[in-house]
């Protein structure tokens, strides 16, 4: 951890940062309160002054000062130490080495993104365009949506006129070198301009929409985004998501739509835990920043075959992240947008009711009307989705589905999915899987109880036990992991009496030392039965079974 951030949590406490986003109560040695993170009734978020962290028993999540901060305000840690050392007062400027150049992006960017607005106040042209696809004037000035007008210089005179230097504004991706006598000219003209929000609500770079107007006889783009900059990395931004952040936590799901309009209209009709992907497909780095709130995804993306393709990719990463999928059908609506500027009623009543993956794909096989061609299509387009699932259930659900489609059994769509059914040496294999499991959790108690208790002679019978047994322990716990395993420990055992603890602990490493010779007299018994007169092994399983025993 840097210089500056050592400093920032010598005078910032976990109970101090944390208070000031919901209401802790006392619990013994820590505190608690509702998680912020998840919905829930009954409070599972815990607070330890003690160790300077928190940890929630209801989704798992835990850290420091830090990474609170970066969950709840949905930053990087970058930012989550800019906020932090802001309100312990601490100046990071003298730990830097060299001279950041951000403020100066920053400073150009918010500059265009007052001209762009301006300039849509004395637009009659874009102002009828915004109003006729049902965006209000509030809509627009929450999103602070623009006009850059349609001429070569606009935009680079007048941050000129204001002190921004050329340098920085095409740094900032606003203006473009010209390729033949020298000088430069303005990236966006003729276009409604949406700006580009970091998690902190910072303008980053932009997206602009042509005006019909202004394509007659040309062929232009209808969107063009700003470039990659020191700012903007459009694989690790996501549209709207500043304004989301909040209200993913207090919903079933964070909303995908394709485009800026559809994400607006979105927020206008209510439906504020909607995000747009811009300018890019959906990647890992946005589906991690979604998870900060949520695991659950409910894709809403154009309703032609481009649209479709990208459902099916976007899907197949996102199981790959582990993350649950559903789909809001559009009916015959092209795009959200549309859909919402049509009835806003029939948009939330869809939002509710949205659907599994699958049932949405299936409908839309079926209405391309070629039943012979619905084996093929559904092996080609829901098999490899299936098979992505990690929800054994919504797994089931969706091979009941399309057996029923398909008038066969179920057996028949497994074996696609690339199921076997369950034999006795699966059956093995799932009790030693499930020995090794009970052995991880021991572990963790073990670790988490460490860290509450100190007792040096049962950390060295721990040692004794693991190296008798072969446990691999060679790989170190991270700390904010030992934390979280400690908050387990005191929740399940009593945080108040040292001495009770200590004998939780002990019966703990007890089992441990039991589970593991489970494990150890299984790999000795498939041994015996090709090695039958092996007496080392015999004995060694007498010995085993002592231990079992208790004697």
């Amino acid at each position: 951890m840097s210089n500056a951030a050592l400093t920032v949590k010598e005078r910032l406490g976990i109970v101090d940062v944390v208070s000031g986003y919901v209401k802790l109560e006392k619990s013994g040695r820590q505190l608690k309160a509702r998680c912020p993170f998840h919905s829930e009734k009954t409070p599972s978020f815990y607070v330890s002054p003690e160790r300077n962290s928190f940890h929630c028993f209801g989704c798992q999540v835990s850290g420091d000062i830090f990474s609170f901060i970066e969950k709840i305000e949905g930053v990087a840690f970058k930012d989550a130490l800019t906020l932090l050392a802001d309100r312990a007062g601490v100046d990071l400027s003298q730990y830097k080495k060299t001279q950041d150049i951000d403020a100066s992006l920053y400073d150009v960017l918010e500059r265009a993104t007052d001209f762009f607005e301006s300039s849509l106040k004395t637009s009659p042209e874009a102002l009828q365009y915004i109003r006729g696809r049902g965006i209000t004037d509030e809509t627009a000035r929450d999103f602070r949506i623009g006009f850059a007008p349609n001429e070569w210089h606009a935009l680079e005179h007048h941050l000129g006129m204001r002190g921004m230097t050329i340098l920085h504004t095409e740094q900032a991706g606003l203006i473009i070198r010209k390729e033949q006598g020298g000088g430069y000219y303005d990236r966006f003209r003729g276009r409604l301009m949406f700006p580009i929000m970091n998690p902190m609500g910072k303008v980053v770079g932009f997206s602009g929409r042509i005006l019909p107007q202004f394509t007659e006889g040309k062929e232009m783009a209808k969107y063009i985004n700003s470039p990659e900059t020191e700012l903007y990395k459009k694989s690790k931004v996501l549209f709207g998501y500043d304004k989301a952040k909040r209200t993913i936590v207090e919903s079933v799901g964070c909303i995908i739509v394709e485009g800026q309009m559809d994400l607006v209209m979105a927020h206008q009709a209510g439906t504020t835990h909607t995000v747009a992907v811009s300018g890019t497909a959906l990647t890992f780095d946005h589906l991690r920043l979604i998870q900060r709130f949520t695991n659950t995804i409910i894709f809403c993306l154009d309703s032609d075959k481009a649209g479709l393709q990208a459902l099916r990719r976007s899907a197949e990463l996102a199981y790959t992240a582990q993350m649950d999928v559903k789909v809001i059908p559009l009916s015959n609506a092209k795009d959200p947008a549309d859909m919402i500027r049509e009835s806003v009623d029939a948009w939330n009543e869809a939002v509710t009711h949205a659907i599994p993956i699958t049932t949405f794909l299936l409908q839309e096989i079926k209405r391309d009307g070629l039943v012979e061609e619905y084996p093929r299509r559904i092996t080609k387009d829901l098999v490899p989705l299936i098979r992505m699932m990690t929800n054994s259930i919504e797994q089931a659900v969706a091979v009941r589905t399309i057996a029923t489609e398909l008038s066969i059994g179920e057996s028949a769509v497994w074996s696609q999915v690339g199921q076997v059914a369950v034999s006795r040496p699966v059956e093995q294999k799932k009790e030693e899987a499930q020995s090794v499991e009970r052995v991880t959790k021991l572990k963790t108690f073990i670790t988490g109880g460490f860290e509450s208790v100190s007792d040096e002679a049962l950390k060295k019978r721990v040692d004794d036990i693991e190296t008798k047994y072969i446990v691999d322990t060679s790989i170190e716990v991270p700390d904010e992991i030992k934390s979280r395993y400690a908050y387990e420990f005191e929740l399940r055992y009593g945080s108040e009496d040292e001495q009770k603890r200590l004998h939780a602990l002990t019966d703990i490493v007890r089992e441990y030392e039991k589970e593991l010779v489970r494990i150890r007299m299984n790999v000795i018994m498939k041994t015996l039965k090709s090695e039958p007169d092996n007496n080392a092994l015999v004995i060694e399983m007498q010995k085993c079974a002592e231990v079992l025993r208790g004697t």
